[in-house]
């Protein structure tokens, strides 16, 4: 007999907590406050159900698996546009952590790893070509390295990629 009513009350209770979640339960002031002669009907108070805190979500920034031509290379305050007539560029291969591509004149690969909005490229090896022509392209490709190997951050702004490197340098690239 006492299992019986402790089941019946577990379920009473069970029922009140569903009906009070799905807002069937409404208390009504039931008070005759005689110092108020308003005839207006009293509304009903709706239960507020509590809110639950937000976990801010994160999102990558999403510049694997593509080919990123570079389009600026320097310090932040001096950008300098690329050289026409050969093409830099990059690609960041999700599934082998491979960073490839042509420096200009040579061609170059590196590891990298990135969490979130960070990336890091270690371990580049590149081609030992001389290229002449067009002029100043030997002098990019030296500063395109070297600012990639720095690599710190990166971020899309109006669909190009911005890698923030070591020395206050900024690599900027277009999607091919």
């Amino acid at each position: 007999m006492k299992a019986r009513i402790l089941i019946i009350v577990l379920l009473l209770i069970s029922v009140i907590n569903l009906a009070a979640c799905i807002n069937i339960y409404n208390p009504t002031s039931d008070t005759n406050d005689s110092s108020t002669s308003s005839t207006t009907p009293t509304t009903p108070t709706t239960p507020t159900i509590p809110t639950i805190p937000t976990i801010p979500i994160v999102q990558l920034v999403q510049f694997e698996d593509r080919t990123w031509v570079l389009e600026k290379y320097g310090k932040t305050n001096n950008l300098q546009n690329v050289i026409s007539g050969k093409e830099a560029n990059a690609k960041f291969d999700s599934s082998s952590g491979k960073v490839s591509g042509a420096a200009g004149c040579n061609s170059y690969a590196a590891t990298y790893q990135r969490t979130i909005n960070k990336v890091a490229v270690t371990g580049m090896s590149t081609t030992m070509m001389s290229c002449p022509i067009p002029a100043g392209i030997m002098q990019q490709e030296n500063a395109f390295k070297d600012a990639l190997i720095g690599a710190e951050s990166c971020r899309i702004v109006n669909n190009k990629l911005e890698i923030n490197c070591t020395l206050d340098r900024i690599l900027v690239f277009h999607p091919k």
